[in-house]
């Protein structure tokens, strides 16, 4: 609505209340003036019929005419009431008028019900002298009734005093109304009004006030619109448009042709709008280079207010999330994130409310399937009073700097691991050696002895799982590229070989616990080859796919997968087991660690991390509880020469008559058992 509509309106309505208001003190102003006349009019015939009744009472009682029967209707008393009837034979008015007493002698002077009232009122009110009200008639027609005391005066007596002292023609005509005594209430003079007169009267006047009101009043609100509308409208009309566009587009518009005290407020107004353009344009200028700022940095920045609603993100958070500013403004994190990272999220939050202090944070979100982990800097965003109103974030993405913490930990341990079995590897060979030795000269001598040879079979095997122990403890820790032995492989034949082999495993297993095992090889390729060893790469391929058929004790699917790039291939082992939670999957390449207690040595998965170290590639795992885990090898694209077979040199036989065999060892336990195995 407009201003202008608004101040006429209010107006308008401010001109009907304050005339409606006039008009109705008016109309009663009138009705009482009226009023006021016929109670002077009542008082009037009042007058008049008082006079008259005294005057010819008087005159009759002076007269000495006898009083008779006949002659008692000449007494203006007992002739009044038959006025008053006569009257209207010479008036259309309903006036009536009669002296009446609630004790008459003549039923024709007996007052009603309003005249009773009004004897009774004067009785209660000795020292009033008139009563005028208002009534309605059996007909339902207005009255006013006007009422004045009759007071018993020193001639009423003569009628009215003792009865002995009364004329015969009274004593004998009636036995009431005496006793009284002068200044007794005798009864009242009544007159009756009609109240139509009054009101046809009153409305006339009423009208023609009115009239004469409305135009006055319509004469002075048309001037004051006029001034309204010239003096306040226009200018306050200019004066919004000027601060709509300031506040819309902050344009200026400057405004003019205003006087008065308008044209103070105007100027005012000017120069604050060009104030307020100037702060704007710093303003903006500033949230820009800021803005250019947070989006172009590689943090994630976030604001939220204090309830966790989102109130501004950067760039690099829409890009992360894959969500729009807008789509984000005034929602949670719980609205984004999975409860738990959200409640994790939340908790961190109301710490640094709670310490209104600057705290770092090291937090962790699935980004593409992949946990990444992140550095956030929180602190809370305090007004004047120190009152927190929100709070700012800044988060940087540290998973590949973790990564590789991760691998210097890692390599760190097979570093230290090499060092221990560097040190002892050859000493506990010796050991093994001396048993293994000793164990194969008994064996000579006693073939007959079958529970000696059981038991010394039982000592060998032993000896011979020490010694692949050490031997595969050595090759673990092997942390150098030996090119001397790597061949051209073929990595798809050498994946479809790896399948075979532990085919009959999963077939086993899957007859004996009653499930169904679907192996996926449709997305293996041919893949350019690379150079390694296939025993070992076949080795690395074997212990992922008996790993994953541990995964699904239930069954599940397996899938096999290679594809390549510019510079290196890649082999993927997928299955849709049971899945690896966060701490077991930091673990997994770990030396001895196992989750399988009592049919695993930790060792499968720490070797097959070395083995593709060694082939200067990487080993990865992606997996999430109860959606599976997938193993994924990267080999490079390299060309080493090929070992050239040598040409093989043709047995020399020689006969000699004598032999002599040099024995050299640092163990004088090693060169006793060669020299009796030679010897014997």
């Amino acid at each position: 609505m407009k201003l202008q509509t608004k101040l006429m309106l209010i107006m308008i309505t401010a001109f009907l209340v304050t005339f409606s208001i006039l008009e109705w003190f008016d109309y009663h102003s009138i009705k009482k003036e009226m009023m006021n006349d016929m109670r002077s009019e009542a008082r009037h015939i009042r007058g008049v019929l008082m006079a008259t009744r005294r005057v010819y009472h008087q005159q009759f009682l002076s007269s000495g005419i006898p009083l008779t029967d006949k002659t008692l209707g000449f007494l203006p008393a007992h002739s009044l009431s038959l006025i008053s009837k006569d009257f209207k034979n010479w008036t259309d008015d309903k006036l009536h008028f009669n002296n009446v007493s609630d004790r008459p002698r003549n039923q024709r002077n007996a007052a009603d019900s309003i005249e009773k009232k009004a004897i009774s009122y004067f009785r209660e009110n000795p020292t009033e002298k008139e009563r005028f009200i208002t009534f309605k008639s059996t007909e339902g027609e207005l009255f006013y009734h006007y009422s004045a005391p009759i007071w018993v005066e020193e001639y009423c007596l003569k009628c009215h005093g003792n009865k002995e002292d009364a004329p015969a023609t009274i004593r004998d005509g009636y036995d009431t109304s005496y006793n009284y005594k002068t200044g007794d209430l005798r009864g009242v003079m009544s007159i009756k009004l009609p109240g139509s007169p009054l009101n046809k009267l009153v409305q006339s006047n009423f009208l023609q006030n009115l009239w004469i009101n409305l135009a006055s009043f319509a004469g002075i609100f048309s001037l004051l619109a006029f001034m309204q509308y010239r003096y306040v409208t226009v200018p306050l009309s200019r004066i919004t448009e000027a601060m709509s566009s300031v506040g819309e587009d902050l344009s200026y518009q400057k405004i003019e042709g205003l006087s008065g005290d308008m044209a103070v407020v105007g100027n005012t107004f000017n120069q604050m709008s060009e104030r307020l353009i100037t702060r704007d344009s710093l303003l903006k200028e500033s949230e820009e280079r800021l803005r250019a700022i947070i989006d172009n940095t590689s943090a994630i920045i976030y604001l939220k207010d204090i309830n966790g609603k989102y109130i501004l993100i950067n760039r690099q958070y829409e890009n992360l999330f894959n969500i729009s500013s807008k789509d984000i403004i005034g929602k949670t994190d719980k609205d984004i994130f999975p409860k738990d990272k959200a409640d994790a999220l939340l908790k961190s939050d109301r710490k640094v409310f709670d310490t209104k202090s600057s705290i770092t944070f090291e937090e962790t979100m699935y980004h593409d399937g992949e946990l990444n982990t992140y550095i956030s800097l929180k602190f809370p965003l305090l007004d004047m009073e120190n009152n927190a109103y929100g709070i700012c974030c800044m988060s940087t993405d540290i998973s590949e700097r973790k990564n590789m913490e991760d691998a210097l930990i890692q390599s760190e341990k097979l570093k230290a691991l090499g060092m221990i079995t560097a040190g002892i590897a050859h000493d506990f060979n010796n050991v093994l050696a001396i048993i293994s030795g000793n164990i194969q000269i008994l064996e000579m001598g006693y073939k007959d002895n079958k529970e000696l040879m059981s038991k010394l079979s039982t000592i060998r095997k032993a000896s011979g799982d020490g010694s692949e122990i050490v031997r595969r403890m050595s090759l673990f820790t092997k942390q150098e590229k030996d090119t001397s032995v790597l061949l051209s492989v073929d990595i798809k034949r050498v994946l479809e070989q790896s399948i075979d082999f532990a085919k009959p495993r999963w077939m086993n297993i899957a007859k004996a616990c009653g499930v169904d095992y679907d192996i996926d090889v449709g997305g293996i390729m041919e893949v350019p080859k690379t150079m390694g060893t296939e025993t070992e790469l076949r080795e690395v391929f074997i212990n992922i796919t008996n790993n994953a058929m541990d995964s699904m004790p239930e069954g599940g699917c397996l899938s096999f997968r290679t594809w390549k790039n510019d510079e290196n291939i890649f082999v993927s082992i997928s299955d849709t087991g049971e899945g690896m939670p966060e701490e077991v999957k930091k673990r997994v390449f770990e030396p001895f660690y196992t989750t399988k207690r009592g049919k695993g040595s930790g060792l499968g998965m720490s070797m097959s991390f070395s083995i593709i170290e060694r082939h200067g590639g990487s080993i990865e795992v992606k997996s999430e509880v109860g959606n599976g885990t997938t193993f994924t090898v990267r080999l490079p694209i390299t060309v080493f020469p090929a070992q050239q077979a040598e040409a093989p040199v043709e047995d020399v036989k020689f006969k000699v008559n004598s032999l002599s065999i040099l024995v050299v060892d640092d163990e004088d336990a090693i060169r006793f058992i060669l020299e009796s195995f030679f010897t014997n």
